[in-house]
């Protein structure tokens, strides 16, 4: 029997977006392997000597998985030198004291230096920015089946280089994050349901990049690459929740939570909103949704909508802090603009509530809200209250929205993207994709009929930072005119944001009910008037 050892199968350059394929690099031998895994070749530095390569690491942090900055060292010389030093790091990990001083049997701990990183264990692989100058390798079972070349940059200015995520500056003066604290990856995301998926509107399409199989793939595929500890999406149908998007990601480590638009009707096509989160990163503290209709009974019908939204707070595991997520899909019609404002109140105050009842905890709030900015909606979410002559609150006939001075917040929220201009790009980029007078992108939604920006990430801004973004697309990278397209699954963009925590003073009196904190946390199933369920885990 033939054993593969090594192959050198790929003698082109990987580039970064571009995926790799077990079944495109060594179609024979996946046949009957179903274990693979992708490292990246690193070059690991001396933990004391930072000009000089690793060449050994203690075997102890090896075999524990602790191969941190300070367990590789230059020469066995260097390990013996500092070992005392270093064995104090992790002596509570150790069962009495086996692990000797450096004059008896040092060479007992001491392990040739690991230079991979693992990177996935998927049949496949797509390169990213982090790649870039570094070799990769495909292992089977213990063998190495090929290496690649260094990855390279994918071109500048093409239509499919895939978005990165872009730094933002800290401005001066800035509090800035701990660095101890945690820091989070949210995605919001609108994937576009099946049922809107037609030909008819979304002409400029082929075919088969309407195909639900087709999109399905490439929506999993690019949620791979985001990485997020959190992910909340709209559009998806209560059989597609089912049947694909929970199975798919609980494969990648994720839980999720899902709650269908509420019709008279049950559908299993019915769209709806679906929350996902790392189940390592968190526990389900509780979750709640708010039926919007149930708000709506002494008004006019047309305010009688079946939009929902999804809140749910997470604890961090091993600590004490916890997160408040809110995911919502509003009313699309463009002349229902009071009946939007509408619903995006209520989910305001019920969320204002939910903050206070847990002592203030860090609030993101995502969605399709079907807004533009300068919309109503928009400014009650930036604002925190709408002007008084805005168009949208008397677009009924009877002007049902008044009065005006209703419509406040206290819930200090930022709009994530408007940090967009302290990213690490230059200024033309910058305004290329985004509205300087609106502080918002070009668009997040580019289809055949409309083209703005109706998908936000709103954070409040006394407990979290964005430390990241996920770069934006520019008009003339949308393929075929607008979207979706072969290559990018719905007629939305996904935003991300990474954030992280600021440590908040202990509250006084006086500003107590501005800045969230209420009494301590307590589960209850209080939160909204709907018929939600409590979950609790």
């Amino acid at each position: 029997m033939t054993t593969v050892e090594e192959v050198n199968m790929l003698p082109m350059e990987p580039i970064v977006g571009r995926e790799l394929k077990v079944e495109d690099l060594v179609p024979d031998y996946c046949n009957t392997k179903d274990q693979y895994r992708w490292y990246r070749v690193v070059n690991p530095v001396c933990s004391v000597h930072p000009d000089r390569q690793a060449t050994v690491q203690c075997g102890y942090c090896a075999k524990k998985w602790l191969s941190g900055p300070h367990s590789k060292f230059c020469s066995i010389e260097c390990l013996i030198h500092t070992w005392d030093r270093h064995r104090g790091l992790h002596r509570h990990g150790l069962e009495g004291d086996t692990m000797q001083s450096a004059a008896e049997n040092v060479d007992q701990w001491i392990s040739p230096v690991n230079n991979r990183e693992l990177l996935s264990s998927w049949k496949f692989y797509t390169p990213t920015i982090e790649d870039i100058g570094k070799v990769l390798l495909l292992e089977c079972e213990g063998s190495i089946l090929f290496h690649t070349r260094p990855v390279i940059p994918f071109p500048q200015g093409h239509p499919l280089r895939p978005r990165q995520m872009i730094k933002v500056n800290s401005n001066a003066g800035e509090r800035a994050g701990s660095l101890s604290s945690p820091s989070i990856t949210i995605v919001t995301y609108n994937v576009l349901a099946e049922v809107y998926a037609t030909s008819e509107k979304h002409y400029h399409c082929p075919p088969l990049a309407l195909l639900w199989e087709h999109r399905r793939e490439n929506l999993v595929k690019e949620m791979i690459q985001y990485d997020a500890d959190i992910v909340c999406l709209q559009e998806v149908q209560s059989d597609h929740f089912y049947a694909f998007f929970q199975p798919e990601l609980k494969k990648l480590g994720y839980a999720g939570l899902y709650k269908q638009k509420q019709r008279e009707w049950y559908s299993p096509t019915v769209d709806g909103c679906a929350t996902f989160y790392r189940m390592d990163r968190f526990d389900l503290w509780e979750s709640k949704w708010i039926k919007f209709s149930d708000y709506a009974k002494s008004l006019p019908s047309r305010f009688y909508k079946d939009n929902i939204a999804l809140n749910v707070i997470l604890s961090f595991k091993n600590s004490n802090q916890r997160l408040c997520i809110a995911n919502t899909h509003i009313h699309a019609n463009p002349n229902n603009n009071d009946v939007k404002l509408f619903q995006v109140y209520y989910l305001l105050k019920e969320l204002e509530s939910l903050v206070q009842k847990n002592c203030g905890i860090p609030l993101v709030i995502c969605g399709d809200f079907n807004s533009i900015p300068g919309s109503a909606v928009h400014s009650l979410l930036t604002e925190g209250y709408v002007h008084s002559d805005h168009e949208d609150l008397n677009c009924g006939l009877y002007g049902e929205l008044q009065p005006a001075e209703m419509f406040q917040h206290t819930l200090p929220l930022v709009s994530a993207y408007s940090s967009y201009f302290q990213c690490d790009l230059e200024q033309a980029e910058i305004a290329r994709k985004m509205n300087d007078d609106t502080r918002e992108p070009h668009f997040t939604n580019f289809s055949s009929d409309f083209r703005g920006t109706l998908d936000y990430i709103l954070y409040s801004r006394t407990n979290l930072k964005v430390v990241s973004l996920l770069e934006l697309m520019g008009e003339d990278e949308v393929e075929n005119g607008a979207l979706p397209s072969p290559n990018c699954p719905s007629d939305h963009i996904a935003l991300v944001a990474k954030f992280s925590y600021i440590p908040i003073p202990k509250p006084t009196r006086e500003n107590k009910l501005n800045s969230g904190y209420g009494p301590e946390p307590t589960k209850t199933n209080n939160l909204c008037s709907g018929d939600g369920q409590l979950q609790q885990h």
